[in-house]
């Protein structure tokens, strides 16, 4: 009976001990000598965008009327901002936001459709700019020491502008459509540490803002549906605190 009972506080105090590295190997803090990534962290973004905007009218009650696809595309610049916390076990867990400049901006001509099928319009053209984009962002990482790839995804917004032009119209654009979309964003990319302070970054993000409609007076008694997505590549620079 002795013996029993000893046995027994020998595996009652051992498995307590195994609880008790598992519960520290989660909580610990980061080895030293290995970076950490956590701390607030600001920074600015460069970066091109290929965007795709569908533009469709919806004559009621013969279907579709009008439709385009305009593209645009152009530079990002932009400022960062963010926190990251880092766990023993290797993963960094933080949040981010920006705010992005965008240059991007493509035409394409307007279609019509016929009986027999979609034809371009002779005199009449569509063109979308995005003026500024916008995002918050959670992002999960594992740390390799001074690597960091990490998954990110969250809302995004943007300022976007469509144009409908008719070839001489004396006060074009004939309409002009502006708003500020609001949809998400997803994206993957990998940060390094330079220094203890300074982290230089890649990434590619999709965004899909969603659509918005608005009225079309001298055109249809319907509504114009202008949707807008885009895929990103950006690199930026960051400072630790």
């Amino acid at each position: 009976m002795k013996t029993l009972m000893l046995v027994s506080a020998l595996i009652l105090g051992t498995s307590d001990k195994a609880l008790a590295a598992d519960v520290a190997m989660v909580d610990a803090p980061v080895v030293s000598g290995v970076y950490d990534w956590s701390g607030f962290y600001v920074g600015i973004d460069a970066g091109y965008g290929i965007g795709t905007s569908g533009y469709e009218i919806h004559q009621s009650p013969d279907g579709l009327l009008l439709f385009s696809g305009p593209e645009p595309d152009g530079f990002l610049l932009g400022a960062h901002a963010g926190y990251n916390w880092h766990f023993g076990n290797g993963f960094v867990v933080g949040g981010e936001a920006d705010l992005n400049y965008s240059a991007s901006n493509g035409g394409d001509a307007m279609y019509q459709m016929t009986p027999t099928g979609a034809f371009p319009h002779s005199s009449y053209t569509m063109e979308t700019e995005v003026k500024w984009t916008g995002s918050a962002r959670a992002r999960l990482g594992y740390a390799i020491d001074r690597l960091l790839p990490y998954v990110a995804a969250g809302v995004a917004a943007a300022g976007v502008e469509s144009d409908f032009n008719i070839a001489g119209y004396p006060a074009n654009p004939y309409h002009a459509y502006k708003d500020t979309y609001i949809g998400w964003t997803g994206g993957i990319g990998a940060e390094y540490a330079l220094t203890d302070k300074v982290s230089i970054r890649a990434e590619y993000r999709y965004a899909d803002y969603g659509s918005q409609d608005f009225a079309t007076p001298g055109i249809s008694n319907s509504v114009a549906t202008i949707d807008l997505q885009s895929h990103d590549v950006r690199f930026g620079l960051s400072y630790r605190f």
